[in-house]
């Protein structure tokens, strides 16, 4: 991603074909000319990879654009966009299925968005990129004979949920403000906390009621 992004400049304007090898040739392309020379350079590397097809969310206005994903095992389909992110996007990409970029957008408009949690992620050579592993938090229960449900609501919106006896485990969270909400056979309460940079962190889920940082 990073190869693509100082090789080639984005130009929305751009007229030439925007196929990989065309636009690593000229050295700038749209954005469908980007995601196309970066799924070709992760198809030769054997990578499974695939374009992406959509609408980007701006304050002002909505546009059509074009991003990858990369196949890596466990960890599925891992979306990128040359220029912006590698292993994530944010919730400003509406990736659509059945149509295309002649499709009119009159009418379609952004009415709130919150993207603290993607504005959080690290910036490394000019690209957001998704740290690996993330925070662990553990959720331990009052007593470890104790069966706990909790959910944990992140900085973006997005909510998790676990089920466990003696306590839960989140893994792979990033950054920011969180509320953990749990309830259990004895105690239960709402917590908010922030995570930063430390790769563990241990939460006692005890006091009903309790509410921290």
């Amino acid at each position: 991603m990073t190869y693509v992004t100082r090789t080639v400049r984005l130009d929305e304007d751009d007229a030439g074909p925007q196929d990989g090898a065309a636009v690593l040739a000229r050295g700038r392309g749209r954005c469908s000319g980007r995601a196309n020379l970066a799924v070709g350079l992760l198809r030769r590397l054997g990578i499974p990879a695939r374009v992406v097809q959509g609408l980007l969310l701006g304050q002002e206005s909505v546009r059509w654009h074009r991003w990858g994903e990369a196949w890596l095992g466990s960890l599925g389909w891992v979306p990128f966009d040359p220029g912006a992110s590698v292993g994530l996007v944010g919730v400003r990409y509406l990736p659509l299925r059945g149509s295309g970029d002649g499709s009119s957008l009159t009418g379609v408009r952004l009415e709130r968005v919150d993207e603290r949690g993607y504005l959080g992620v690290p910036v490394r050579n000019g690209l957001r990129v998704l740290p690996c592993g993330g925070v662990t938090l553990r959720c331990d229960a009052s007593t470890r004979q104790a069966d706990v449900t909790a959910v944990l609501l992140g900085p973006d919106g997005s909510r998790w949920a676990r089920q466990g006896h003696g306590g839960v485990v989140f893994k792979g969270m990033m950054p920011g403000r969180y509320r953990i909400v749990w309830r259990g056979d004895g105690p239960s309460g709402v917590l908010d906390l922030v995570l930063g940079a430390v790769p563990e962190v241990l939460v006692e889920l005890g006091v009903p009621g309790e509410a921290g940082t």
